[in-house]
């Protein structure tokens, strides 16, 4: 039953609990051939699972969710927050993903700088804590605040995330990224190079995001607005294929595409569902509350304005 507008009683049943998409469907749904259905969530995916190895169609409404994923329980010191806060955290840059998605594909080096901030970083920040497996086995022990460690885990990884370098991926015509259900792979730009982490995006880009211990993130053009850095890396088919090979054998439980073909010869791997996306790397930034600070900064240094949303 419901408590309140907007909110769901910690009582109810699991099966009228909201479905949690830990993979955003509007993210899904760019990653099909269902362009004449205008709404994502109901586009159709060509998904391969450890279960069901043989491609098959689901939509992205069906894919990449647990029902009251992130329900908040009312523990420890976060007690008395809505059971919907975790969720709220993260439909405030969803909304927004497919407009940064364009941007970014639609960029020619930099991007402006408020979408990046606001909507691709905290999206990537997002996906390396929304897993339903995120603290492994720990989960189940309840003692431990899982909700609290995804909002302050994703909060963590702000600030390394802010000083990495980011680049965008480019797929040459006749190839497409698939997709799977981490929302992302490691990656090594070159042999012996750092291991970052590649974030597809469409079938057509993928974010490619490699650890630094700081860099410029903004420059303004004389009398313009902010841009941050975002070189473009084309690539070509065998790149995309061997990127694609990693997605797969990172997947925990399904990886999808825009054709059958994208997926249908792509293997998984052994399953780790503890990796941390975020590994030896990445700078440790100190305490938890240095890294908040370092993103309000940033938005104060540029002017804009901080809201409940954000």
């Amino acid at each position: 039953m419901k408590s309140a507008p907007g909110s769901y009683a910690v009582f109810m049943t699991e099966a009228r609990r909201p479905k949690h998409h830990y993979i955003p469907a509007v993210v899904l749904g760019g990653f099909s051939a269902d362009i004449d259905r205008e709404r994502r969530r109901d586009r159709r995916l060509n998904v391969v699972t450890r279960t069901k190895p043989t491609p098959h169609l689901v939509t992205a409404r069906s894919l990449g969710h647990v029902r009251g994923l992130y329900d908040f329980r009312g523990n420890g010191p976060l007690t008395g927050l809505p059971i919907d806060t975790l969720e709220n955290t993260f439909q405030a840059y969803e909304r927004h993903l497919s407009s940064a998605f364009q941007a970014a594909g639609a960029s020619l080096g930099s991007l402006p700088f408020e979408p990046w901030m606001r909507i691709l970083l905290p999206y990537v920040a997002g996906i390396s804590v929304r897993s339903p497996h995120f603290l492994g086995a720990t989960a189940d022990d309840p003692n431990v605040m899982i909700q609290e460690s995804r909002w302050m885990e994703m909060s963590r990884r702000i600030a390394p995330l802010m000083a990495a370098d980011w680049y965008l991926d480019e797929a040459p015509p006749g190839s497409r990224f698939i997709i799977n259900d981490r929302g992302y792979t490691w990656l090594r730009l070159l042999p012996g190079d750092r291991l970052g982490i590649l974030v597809p995006v469409t079938p057509r880009h993928a974010l490619a995001i490699m650890p630094n211990a700081e860099r410029v993130i903004a420059r303004r053009p004389t009398g313009g607005t902010l841009y941050t850095p975002l070189p473009r890396l084309p690539l070509t088919a065998a790149d995309v294929a061997r990127l694609n090979g990693n997605l797969a054998h990172a997947a925990v439980e399904w990886f999808a595409g825009v054709d059958e073909a994208d997926v249908a010869d792509l293997q998984f791997g052994e399953t780790d569902v503890e990796a941390s996306a975020m590994g030896s790397w990445w700078v440790d930034r100190g305490r938890l509350g240095q890294h908040d600070q370092d993103w309000l900064a940033a938005m104060d240094y540029a002017g804009f304005t901080i809201n409940a949303s954000d």
